[in-house]
Formats: structure tokens, C-alpha cells, sequence
């Protein structure tokens, strides 16, 4: 056993000065910082303790500069995700909109254009409130597109919303047909 000089030694911190550890499956749990002895060197307990304090620090750095990696290139995806979904929804709505009025539609936009002529509405809000009230709101689901190709056409803005998750062509979800294609 080696001589130990108690007046330059301080109790383990890292045992608590029993020399085990918890870690009982390596080396059937002695403390690799006094060897096994409970007391360990001032020394060498803070020059051990300032290494651990390092490598710590080091791990959380790694792993917060994953995260960080992992979060942009998720947002990047999502970014990606968003400018296509736009283009192809517009894409789909400018298509749709060239198409010629139904003869239903037509006689809609005509109602629609005797109320904006008869209230003498010129902006776009004002339009929208008109469309924005309940009978408008419920006929217009049925002839969103003829119905947003007359407001484009006539006041430069499109009526309907276009959805951020929904694939007008299809009808679906559209995020599904983003991975599908980007895969």
C-alpha cells in the first residue's frame, strides 16, 4: 500500500471518499480519481476536476451545435416546402382561372358585378367586405375560381385564400406529394 501524506490530501470529490463509485461494472466500481484510496492530492483533484468541467463543456457543445445543424436543415426543408407549395398552387390557380366561365359562374359574376356597380365599390377592401358577408361567403365556395379570375381581373387581387397545406389539384395534403417528389 502506498504511504499516503494526509496533510496534502483532501477527501475525493468524485467518491466522497470511500474510493467506489456507482459505476460498479468497471473495475468493480473503484474511483479512478483516488484510485481506490478516498483521498486524492488537492492537485490532482483540481486539475482533474477542471478537465472534466472542459470535457463536459465540450459534449454540450457538440451536441448543441447538432441540434443547431438539425433545426436548419429542418428549416431549410420547410422553406424548400413552402416556396413549392406556393408555385404549384398558383400554378394550379392560373390554369384553372384561364379556363372560360361556366354559364352558371357567368350569371353569378353578373349578380356579383350589378352589387359592386349599384354600391359603387372601387377598392379592394371594400370588395372584400361585400364578398365577406354570408350569402356571398356560401356561393362563393362553389365558384372560388371564377370568382377570384373576376377580382384579379377587374381589381387586381385574388379572392380566394390560397391554402398553405392543401393541393388544390388533388384536393389532398400536399406535403406528402412534396416528400414523394423531393425524395
Amino acid at each position: 500500500m502506498k504511504n499516503l501524506d494526509t496533510k496534502t490530501k483532501i477527501e475525493c470529490p468524485r467518491c466522497g471518499g470511500n474510493g467506489k463509485v456507482e459505476h460498479t461494472h468497471v473495475v468493480e466500481g473503484v474511483c479512478f480519481m483516488c484510485y481506490g484510496y478516498g483521498v486524492v492530492s488537492s492537485k490532482r483533484a483540481e486539475d482533474l476536476t477542471e478537465k472534466a468541467i472542459v470535457r463536459k463543456a465540450k459534449k454540450i457543445a457538440k451536441i448543441n451545435a447538432t441540434k443547431l445543424e438539425e433545426k436548419e436543415a429542418e428549416d431549410l426543408k420547410w422553406s424548400l416546402y413552402h416556396v413549392w407549395q406556393e408555385k404549384r398552387n398558383i400554378a394550379f390557380f392560373n390554369e384553372v382561372s384561364s379556363q372560360p366561365l361556366s354559364k352558371d359562374a357567368k350569371a353569378f359574376l353578373s349578380i356579383l358585378a350589378d352589387y359592386i356597380e349599384d354600391d359603387n365599390l372601387t377598392t379592394e377592401k371594400e370588395v372584400l367586405t361585400l364578398l365577406n358577408t354570408r350569402y356571398f361567403k356560401r356561393h362563393s365556395n362553389k365558384f372560388r375560381f371564377e370568382l377570384s379570375k373576376f377580382t384579379k381581373d377587374n381589381f387586381g387581387f385574388v379572392f380566394m385564400n390560397i391554402p398553405n397545406d392543401i393541393d388544390l389539384k388533388n384536393n389532398c395534403s400536399i406535403i406528402r406529394i412534396f416528400e414523394n417528389e423531393n425524395k
